[in-house]
């Protein structure tokens, strides 16, 4: 019921029980203690509570939330210990690549001769990781 409503309403009750003054203070009471909650509840907009939100939302939400922890834990956390660890078993498998070429023509690790072939495997590595660069840009 409008306000308007309501003021129509308490004058046409006045009018009728104007003789009648237990009847007509009565409904003046019952008039604004209506027109009160209806204004307070007008005056207040409803709050959103948890239990509005459809489940498929709030389960899409979580889903997101649980991917976006794992996203930030990889590349803060696990990332820089794997990236780490791919550098030392790269190391590992070029030191192992160098004794064995260097071991085919009898250089023994603890030599000169040893160190000067391991060297010119990192020029031969070098020369071709530019080579393999230059083919994935479309250079060659």
């Amino acid at each position: 019921m409008g306000f308007s409503n309501l003021f129509h309403v308490a004058a046409a009750a006045q009018r009728v029980f104007s003789r009648q003054s237990f009847f007509a203070s009565t409904i003046n009471i019952l008039i604004k203690e209506d027109f009160m909650t209806e204004a307070r509840s007008k005056a207040r907009p409803p709050q959103r509570t948890a239990d509005d939100l459809p489940r498929p939302a709030l389960a899409a939400a979580l889903l997101l939330a649980v991917v976006a922890a794992f996203g930030l834990h990889t590349l803060f956390v696990a990332g820089p210990a794997m990236r780490e660890a791919a550098e030392a078993e790269l190391a590992r498998v070029i030191a192992d690549e160098d004794r064995d070429v260097c071991g085919q023509f009898g250089m023994r690790p603890d030599t000169a001769q040893f160190v000067a072939c391991s060297s010119e495997l990192a020029i031969v590595r070098q020369k071709q990781s530019d080579r393999d660069h230059a083919a994935a840009a479309g250079i060659l």
